[in-house]
């Protein structure tokens, strides 16, 4: 029986001692420094931490995201184009780009963007390449369905681009917009012989350079088809490229088309491929130096501080998403004094290696997450929620028992009985306090007459059979060796006539007046001595 209560006994106090530092919560994570990270939402009360997505320097021309909450409020977010009609559902749903999506479910499902501004869609002779892109997610097969035209007829001609979707399969026509002369032109048909999948996003990107005369269509990354645009075999002059100079029809998206739209985007210059398939930092490999680097992202504490010096790490509980490929490292480390966030000195400790430190000492703490993507840059790791847990050392009770008697009129014998905290018997001491009144204690005794700590024992006697009558006596001489002990010239002394104040305080043995001053007892109830007139 008696057993069994001391193992209760050490569980509960176990328990009792016990703090966390716990990182869960969106206020949580907003006072991380974070670089290349970001917290995302993943329900109404729940967010992690995942790699933030590469910035894309693109020059873009017509950027439509779609994350407006309603059709009728869509805008051009490069400011450059004006939207004539939008009519499609808003599907809110989280996808690669965004939390929302346009979806065509009708003929009367459309979006029409005015040209007539002097830009690049009103433009009869283009100097610059530039690029369409758009994630696209086709309804059930279909034989025809039209993504985006910009189609000027004359004379029995059709001048423009389109992009159909012909039996599931992707094809670009450039009618008549590559030109040999005024009135001669030339056609060309860009066509993917992979059918889309109606159950996951492409990627689609229509590239034009007409300082080359090469057009390509690129799909999730990979060119399905390239082709250009020469004078001749023999003459590899590209041709000219542009709209008809009469054309004022608009571009029109998602008309016959069944399915959903993303991040429509029309950019200058030439296209990032890997950007936008992977929206995450890639490994980059420098094939002249023969060298690979992938770009991670950081997140770490402040310098977080315990209630009490000397903890002890417990344990570390987390909550990591971890894809195919991807990283996710935590770090830690831990001072008994204070440092700054950015110190290089306190060395780093690997979380899988927590239970080798589990006896270092430490009042202040920092932890660090390092996040990297798969080697393509598709996936990102996450984190929900961390917990370091940790036992904590809390000071001793205040005594109790004190008494005092005054011995020879000059010197005073304190008596109390012994803490009960281990750290306290077992390497601990007391600090004798005293004072003219109860409520300000001017002097402290911490050393006996041999310059050892005050523990209130004999020399001989057991602290078993002894630990009600702990005993120290107090003169001026003791006064005087404890003055230089702690470079205070001025403790009050003993005289006749006046009533001294007595307290003491118990330290267990990581009491440090300097780095563990929180290791002491609150003081016990005071008593006092009248010391008698000469």
């Amino acid at each position: 029986m008696s057993k069994l209560f001391f193992l209760l006994f050490c569980f509960y106090t176990r328990l009792i001692f016990s703090g966390e530092f716990a990182f869960e919560t969106k206020e949580d994570f907003q006072k991380l420094h974070k670089s290349g990270i970001k917290i995302e939402k993943e329900s109404a009360k729940v967010f992690k931490l995942s790699l933030a997505r590469k910035k894309m320097n693109l020059n873009r021309e017509l950027y439509l995201n779609f994350e407006n909450a309603k059709a009728a409020e869509l805008k051009d977010l490069t400011g450059h184009y004006s939207i004539l009609s939008s009519t499609y559902s808003v599907i809110n749903e989280k996808n690669l780009v965004g939390k929302r999506n346009a979806s065509f479910a009708s003929t009367n499902s459309f979006i029409s963007v005015s040209t007539s501004n002097g830009r690049l869609f009103d433009s009869s002779f283009f100097k610059e390449a530039f690029y369409i892109s758009f994630f696209v997610l086709p309804g059930e097969s279909e034989q025809y369905a039209s993504v985006f035209s910009k189609n000027y007829f004359t004379e029995g001609k059709k001048i423009g681009i389109e992009c159909n979707i012909l039996n599931n399969k992707i094809e670009v026509n450039f009618s008549n917009m590559f030109q040999y002369s005024a009135s001669e032109t030339k056609s060309i048909s860009l066509k993917s012989d992979d059918k889309l999948s109606t159950e996951s996003w492409t990627h689609i990107v229509i590239f034009v350079d007409p300082l080359t005369g090469k057009v390509r269509l690129i799909e999730n990354g990979k060119i399905k088809s390239e082709k250009e645009a020469t004078r001749s075999l023999e003459n590899p002059t590209p041709l000219s490229f542009g709209f008809h100079k009469n054309d004022t029809t608009p571009l029109i998206i998602g008309k016959n088309f069944f399915g959903k739209l993303d991040d429509f985007l029309v950019g200058r210059g030439q296209p990032n491929i890997d950007s936008f398939a992977n929206p995450f930092p890639s490994v980059e490999y420098d094939d002249i130096n023969k060298y690979a680097s992938q770009k991670t992202g950081m997140a770490y504490s402040k310098v977080l501080e315990s209630k009490n010096s000397f903890s002890k790490l417990l344990s570390i509980d987390k909550d990591p998403v971890l894809p195919a490929g991807t990283e996710l490292d935590v770090s830690f480390r831990v001072s008994k004094t204070i440092f700054d966030k950015d110190d290089t000195e306190i060395p780093w400790l690997n979380i899988d290696d927590y239970e080798k430190y589990l006896n270092i000492d430490f009042k202040y703490f920092q932890w660090k997450l390092v996040m990297k993507a798969n080697h393509e840059g598709s996936s990102t790791p996450a984190l929900k929620k961390i917990r370091f847990k940790y036992l904590d050392s809390l000071p001793p009770n205040k005594p109790s028992g004190l008494s005092a008697k005054l011995e020879n009129n000059n010197s005073v014998c304190l008596k109390w009985t012994s803490n009960h905290e281990e750290n306290v018997r077992d390497g601990g001491n007391y600090l004798i306090h005293y004072g003219l009144s109860s409520e300000r204690m001017v002097g402290t005794i911490s050393v006996n007459a041999i310059g050892e700590k005050i523990t209130g024992l004999s020399n001989g006697v057991l602290l078993e059979k002894n630990y009600r009558n702990l005993t120290q006596c107090i003169d001026n001489d003791l006064i005087s060796k404890n003055a230089i002990f702690r470079k205070d010239k001025n403790l009050l002394i003993l005289r006749p006539g006046l009533t001294y104040y007595f307290k003491i305080s118990a330290c267990n043995k990581n009491y440090d007046v300097n780095e563990a001053e929180d290791q002491k007892s609150k003081l016990s109830e005071a008593v006092l001595v009248n010391m008698k007139s000469e």
